[in-house]
């Protein structure tokens, strides 16, 4: 997938916020670039923001959306199909806490790590 959309251009629509803050593709961790600081800084405010949902979409790596694209992203998680291939290769731990969250409505750090941690450890 991610082949095909680079081939077509999508992933070009993504900007990356490390490089337009070093100004230039920084290879490895971000930590160690001159930048750094600022990087840190930026991202940050981004996190603070109450106008931007901060997540790990493309590519497993954070990424910051602006609340004008909230709709965009609810209309795909809430695709029924798109919901199940993903729900279908999470590890029971995971599938616990998303129970666990779509029960309550809400998630709580301490008790729904608790949950996802147990499940890792039933595993074993």
């Amino acid at each position: 997938m991610k082949k095909l959309l680079a081939e077509r251009g999508a992933m070009k629509l993504v900007p990356d916020l490390v490089s337009a803050i070093a100004g230039e593709p920084v290879k490895g961790t971000w930590w160690g670039h001159p930048k750094g600081k600022e990087i840190f800084r930026v991202a940050s405010e981004l996190e603070d923001d109450p106008e931007v949902l901060v997540a790990k979409l493309a590519e497993g790596k954070v990424t910051f959306v602006h609340v004008a694209l909230w709709p965009a992203i609810v209309r795909v998680v809430t695709d029924a199909k798109w919901r199940a291939s993903r729900v279908k290769s999470l590890s029971p731990g995971a599938k616990r806490l998303l129970t666990k969250i779509e029960k309550d409505g809400r998630a709580h750090h301490d008790e729904d790590a608790e949950v996802y941690l147990n499940g890792i450890l039933a595993a074993r």
